[in-house]
């Protein structure tokens, strides 16, 4: 992994746990986005959700030359347990050029429901 590829992944993985706003000017805006809850359009939005509804903690980590894998555990504010979320990162240019995002959707619907019923919600 590169000292550049590195960094943007940080700066991903902080604005995803502390300041999820700040999400839109890391990921590219042409990025390929995709998630197996809701839109994908909505990714930056349920981001917020996300960040709104639980505590994001980093679990694991695995570094690649263009990208990373890092897994979440998102600890539910109101205490009700945790979802298990695993983000696949592509990395070009300086900026994070696709995710791809899987959620324990069964956990979600148990333990942070606002996230699947936000405003958003899509098919």
């Amino acid at each position: 992994m590169t000292i550049r590829t590195r960094a943007v992944v940080d700066r991903y993985v902080a604005a995803l746990a502390d300041e999820p706003a700040l999400l839109s000017g890391i990921v590219a805006a042409e990025a390929e986005l995709e998630t197996n809850l809701g839109r994908a359009e909505d990714f930056l939005e349920q981001a917020r959700r996300l960040s709104a509804l639980a505590e994001v903690r980093v679990a694991h980590r695995v570094d690649a030359e263009d990208g990373a894998v890092v897994v979440y555990d998102c600890v539910a504010r109101d205490g009700r347990g945790a979802v298990r979320v695993i983000d696949y990162l592509a990395v070009a240019d300086g900026r994070v050029s696709g995710v791809r995002r899987v959620y324990d959707v069964v956990a979600v619907g148990r333990v942070l429901p606002g996230l699947a019923a936000g405003p958003h919600r899509g098919g």
